[in-house]
C-alpha cells in the first residue's frame, strides 16, 4: 500500500509540474520583452490557459493530501520548519488567481489592467520559486530541529542550493510554457518570438541545473552525490540531457506534438532523478533523514486513504481528460 501511495504521490508530482508549472511559467513569460508582440502574448497566454488552469491545482490537493493522512509526521514536519516558504507559495497562487480572474474577465477595462498583468506576473514568478525552496529545504539537510527562531525557520531554506532551485524551477516552468504556447498561436512572427525565448530559456535551464548540483555539495544533503550514487538517478540525468539535442531541434521545426513529448519527457526525468536520489527518505531534519516508509500511518488509514484515492482518480481523470481533449484537442503534429 506504501508503494501504491508513493507512486501516486509520484505521478501527481509530475502532473503538477507538466501543467501547472506550465501555467506559472506562462505568467512569467510575462516580465519579459516582447516589442511590439506584447499584447498579442498576453492575449495568447490568457487564452491558453483560462480553460485550465484552475483545473491544474488538482494535483497539488492531491499532493497535499496524501501527505496530510498517509504520512502525518512528514506533513506535520513539513508545515513546520519550511512553513515559510510555504506561506509564501500559498500567497502567491492567492495573488496570481485573483489577479488572473480580473485581468481576462473583469467588466472595466481601464489603466487597472496593466497592474493585474504585472501582479500576475511578478506572482507567477514568486510562486514558482518558493516553489523551489520548498523542495531544496526537504533534502538540503540543513533545517534544525533546535536553536533560536532564525537557525529553526529561517537557515534551512536560505541557501544558495535552496536559492539556485528555485532559480532553476522557475527557468523550467518558463520553457514548458514556451513550448506549450508555440502550439497554440497560428500567426508566424509570434511564433518566431516564442522561439527565440526558447533559445534563451532552454540553455538557461541547463546552466541552473549545474548551479543547483554545485551548491548541493555544500550542504549536508549532498543531492549531487546521491544523483551519481543512485542508478536511476544518473540514468534520468543521462537521458534528460540526452533529450535536449532532439527538443532543440522540434521547436526550431515547429513540431508541436513531437516538441511537447519531448519537452515532458525531459521534465519528468528531472523529477523522478530527484526523486530516485532522495528515496527512501523524504526529509532531513538536523542530519536524520526520514524514511517515507518511517513516517507511513497505520496500515488501516493507508488502505482507506488508497481506496479514495482510487475512486476519486477515477472519477477525476475521465473528466480532465475531457476538459483537455475539449479545449487543447486540436494540435498539430
Amino acid at each position: 500500500m506504501i508503494n501504491c501511495l508513493i507512486a501516486i504521490l509520484g505521478v501527481a508530482l509530475i502532473c503538477y509540474v507538466l501543467f501547472g508549472g506550465a501555467d506559472y511559467g506562462a505568467g512569467i513569460l510575462g516580465l519579459m520583452p516582447w516589442g511590439p508582440h506584447k499584447v498579442a502574448i498576453r492575449s495568447l497566454i490568457g487564452k491558453a490557459i483560462g480553460p485550465v488552469w484552475e483545473a491544474n491545482h488538482i494535483w497539488l490537493i492531491l499532493i497535499v493530501v496524501i501527505l496530510f493522512v498517509g504520512f502525518p509526521s512528514i506533513y506535520s514536519s513539513l508545515g513546520t520548519y519550511l512553513h515559510w516558504p510555504l506561506v509564501m507559495v500559498l500567497v502567491g497562487i492567492v495573488f496570481r488567481g485573483c489577479a488572473f480572474v480580473f485581468l481576462h474577465y473583469d467588466a472595466i477595462k481601464d489603466h487597472t489592467q496593466i497592474w493585474y498583468e504585472r501582479i500576475f506576473s511578478f506572482s507567477s514568478l514568486w510562486t514558482s520559486f518558493s516553489l523551489g525552496l520548498v523542495l531544496g529545504g526537504l533534502n538540503s539537510g540543513e533545517i534544525a530541529t533546535t536553536g533560536s527562531a532564525y537557525e529553526l525557520y529561517f537557515s534551512g531554506w536560505l541557501q544558495p542550493y535552496n536559492l539556485f532551485l528555485g532559480l532553476f524551477v522557475c527557468s523550467i516552468f518558463a520553457f514548458q510554457a514556451v513550448v506549450y504556447l508555440i502550439g497554440e498561436v497560428e500567426d508566424h512572427e509570434i511564433k518566431e518570438a516564442l522561439k527565440k525565448k526558447f533559445y534563451i530559456l532552454m540553455p538557461t535551464t541547463v546552466v541552473l541545473g549545474g548551479c543547483v548540483f554545485i551548491a548541493s555539495l555544500w550542504t549536508k544533503g549532498s543531492m549531487a552525490l546521491n544523483f551519481i550514487k543512485e542508478p536511476l538517478s544518473l540514468l534520468t540525468l543521462t537521458l534528460a540531457t540526452i533529450l535536449v539535442y532532439p527538443l532543440w531541434q522540434s521547436v526550431s521545426r515547429y513540431r508541436i506534438l513531437r516538441s511537447r513529448v519531448l519537452s515532458g519527457l525531459l521534465t519528468s526525468c528531472i523529477i523522478v532523478g530527484f526523486m530516485a536520489a532522495n528515496f527512501p527518505n523524504m526529509m532531513v531534519l538536523s542530519g536524520a533523514k526520514i524514511s517515507i516508509y518511517a513516517a507511513a500511518a497505520n496500515e488501516e488509514t493507508l488502505f482507506q486513504l488508497l481506496v479514495a484515492l482510487i475512486c476519486g482518480l477515477v472519477l477525476i481523470v475521465p473528466s480532465l481528460v475531457f476538459l483537455l481533449k475539449t479545449f487543447k484537442g486540436q494540435v498539430k503534429h
